[in-house]
């Protein structure tokens, strides 16, 4: 198929030149304003900070395509011969300036990943985050450097720093993909060296990346600790075992994994062991995989204000949730789904419970009984 379609397009090299044309057209017009982006960008820094960026959860990700896509177009718009300027004087100097400008953003997205690696150790996609930084970076100073060399024909050394560029990134490529530079053992040391050095509680540690994404080097590491934790911690052992057998085996979240990842509110809150218990079972039916993906909060409230205390339990998954009540009937405890009638907001909930914004609200409508059946307004 691609030989047949290469015979097909080499009898349209005039539609392809035409493609190609209107794609430099674009990016003559795109590139100086991806400059001005980049320029006001850097100039608001000074007023706003860096934590704006962080919050978003993707700032190195964010800078890295923007220095991305401005040297794609700077070598789309100067593809020609050296010597033609496609700018006037002023807008290609315009144009070099915020060129110049790029080793900046790599020191900024470099800052980044630094806190990311720091927080949270080395992960494949690190790995890769920071050899394409390298790259683009490498690419930055090098048109720095021709910048500072020749001014105005900065574009002659475009050639030469493209070239040595492309064998660098032909090199690291081979090498990435090579025995020398196995980024998933780099991920499984990194990873295994915090929880052994304390960086990450065992309650907290993430089991399930290395099960799903180090391949055979975190199939093997998960092996090698489940063996050495297995004399002094056979719960979480078990854990392991579970999550080695795909999560669905008879290994489900100990009692205590449990009790470490749950949170109560307020924190001096005293669990009947009756309901402790109930919890605990609920639990237990959740395969290993899913329970350590969850985030448990457990909340005392009064909320049918007869002096008597019901419990809100609350499980937490990547951007999802969900809410049960419990309550006693005599000796007994029941539980009932607990709907969000609101936007779930993990975050935002996830903060509050932290910060104690918890507020009991009066329902404004009230229920009604016709006969036997009970119905209950829930306006949105």
């Amino acid at each position: 198929a691609f030989g047949l379609g290469i015979i097909i397009f080499r009898k349209l090299s005039g539609v392809i030149d035409t493609i190609a044309r209107l794609q430099q057209a674009l990016m003559l017009f795109l590139l100086p304003v991806l400059i001005l982006i980049a320029i006001l960008f850097l100039t608001s820094l000074p007023f706003t900070g860096l934590e704006a960026l962080w919050e978003t959860g993707k700032g190195s990700l964010v800078i890295l395509w923007l220095q991305a896509l401005i040297l794609f177009f700077i070598n789309g718009v100067y593809q020609d011969d050296a010597g033609v300027r496609p700018y006037p004087v002023f807008m290609h100097r315009f144009v070099y300036l915020g060129t110049a400008l790029l080793p900046v953003y790599s020191a900024i997205s470099g800052y980044g990943l630094y806190l990311r690696v720091v927080q949270y150790g080395w992960t494949v996609d690190r790995c890769w985050a920071v050899l394409i930084w390298g790259v683009l970076a490498l690419f930055s100073i090098g048109y720095l450097w021709g910048i500072v060399k020749r001014r105005d024909h900065w574009i002659n050394t475009l050639s030469t720093v493209n070239i040595s560029m492309g064998i660098g990134v032909l090199l690291l490529m081979l090498l990435a993909n090579s025995p020398l530079l196995d980024f998933r053992k780099i991920a499984v040391a990194s990873q295994i060296g915090r929880l052994d050095s304390g960086g990450v509680e065992a309650s907290e540690f993430d089991y399930e990346y290395l099960y799903s994404s180090l391949a055979r080097p975190g199939y093997e590491a998960l092996l090698a600790l489940s063996e050495n934790i297995a004399s002094t911690d056979s719960g979480l052992a078990g854990e392991i075992t579970a999550l080695l057998s795909d999560g669905m085996g008879p290994g489900r979240l100990s009692d205590r994994a449990f009790s470490d990842r749950l949170k109560l509110w307020p924190e001096n809150s005293v669990v009947p062991p009756e309901l402790l218990a109930k919890l605990r079972s609920f639990v237990s039916t959740i395969p290993v995989r899913t329970a350590k993906r969850t985030r448990y909060y457990l909340l005392r409230l009064d909320l049918n204000t007869d002096g008597m205390d019901e419990y809100v339990f609350l499980r937490a998954w990547n951007r999802h949730g969900d809410a049960r009540l419990y309550y006693r009937t005599g000796e007994d405890w029941h539980s009932t789904y607990m709907p969000d009638h609101g936007k779930w907001d993990l975050d935002n909930i996830v903060n509050s419970i932290k910060n104690g914004q918890i507020q009991l609200e009066r329902s404004r409508w009230l229920n009604f009984r016709i006969g036997n059946s009970l119905f209950r307004a829930r306006p949105q």
